[in-house]
């Protein structure tokens, strides 16, 4: 009986040591795919800041799908993208990126980021204005095989657009009470 009660220990703590170690090493894995999409998404956010999108096919599939569009650019493929990037560096040399936090679960990584810059080359077909903006803004990436495929994003576009002179400046504080109006 004792023999049997040893065999049956043995085997439970055998049991129980493999699959500890299992989720561990899934967990090892995962933890490096999140970290390198993570650097993944950083180096595409210093393409804005840098200019530079030589690399880009690094970091994303040639199938690359942006939600985040430009009316008058095709927004797909690593082109699309290369395309968005000198739109707004055409607009705003200066663009500079700050990078304020990201997280990564999965496939998805998403980034909270500030820019800075001053609008000297036209939007579009609005003029430059010659002025300062500080927006934020979140996007998130969604990976497959290590590269970037999708993506989604938004920026305060209307405090940009109201930095820049071309609509008019919000007042929080009347805004946040409409029944004195």
């Amino acid at each position: 009986m004792k023999t049997r009660n040893m065999i049956t220990v043995s085997f439970a703590v055998a049991v129980l040591f493999l699959f500890s170690c299992t989720p561990q090493e899934k967990q090892n894995d995962n933890s490096a795919m999140i970290e390198k999409n993570k650097m993944a998404a950083q180096k595409i956010f210093d393409t804005f800041s840098t200019g530079n999108s030589d690399s880009l096919g690094i970091y994303m599939k040639d199938n690359y799908v942006e939600h985040q569009g430009v009316p008058e650019i095709k927004t797909t493929g690593i082109q699309g993208f290369k395309d968005i990037t000198t739109y707004y560096r055409t607009a705003f040399p200066d663009f500079k990126v700050t990078t304020m936090s990201m997280v990564a679960e999965g496939d998805l990584v998403a980034v909270m980021y500030n820019t800075k810059a001053t609008n000297s080359g036209p939007i579009g077909a609005m003029p430059a204005t010659n002025k300062p903006v500080d927006f934020s803004g979140v996007d998130i990436f969604k990976f497959a095989d290590g590269k970037v495929v999708e993506h989604w994003g938004y920026f305060e576009e209307l405090k940009m657009m109201s930095q820049l002179g071309l609509m008019p400046e919000m007042n929080p504080a009347e805004n946040a009470n409409p029944a004195k109006k």
